[in-house]
């Protein structure tokens, strides 16, 4: 902001002045009107760049995230699908019991409709 002392301004012009006087004054007037809104707009224009960069960064750690998240989906699935491979190709877990049988997968609770379950 300006080191004009406007209201002084004003009061030298009105007691004594021409066309040319008043419309300068007139301009400085206005320019202040504009410097201030000017300022108001560059702080307007900083909060929005740095809000921007802020969301920018956390659209960066939500996709980092998202990437590490689908790999532990592909690793769970994995998994999944080799713990189905071996209740299909077997009856049970022998050594469960302390009386040497089975534990079958049903009495597991490892039934068919469960199984179908876990693969949705």
């Amino acid at each position: 902001m300006s080191d004009l002392d406007i209201p002084k301004l004003k009061l030298a012009l009105t007691a004594n002045a021409d066309d040319a006087s008043r419309e300068a004054y007139a301009l400085i007037c206005n320019l202040q009107t504009h410097i201030a809104e000017l300022e108001k707009l560059q702080a307007e224009y900083k909060y929005l760049e740095d809000s921007f960069l802020r969301l920018e960064q956390e659209n960066l750690t939500l996709r980092t995230v998202g990437v590490t998240m689908d790999k532990r989906v592909a690793e769970l699935e994995t998994q999944l699908n080799e713990f189905h491979n071996i209740v299909n190709e077997s009856i049970g877990v022998a050594g469960f019991h302390l009386n040497g049988e089975v534990a079958t997968w049903e009495y597991l609770g490892v039934t068919g409709e469960s199984n179908a379950t876990i693969q949705d």
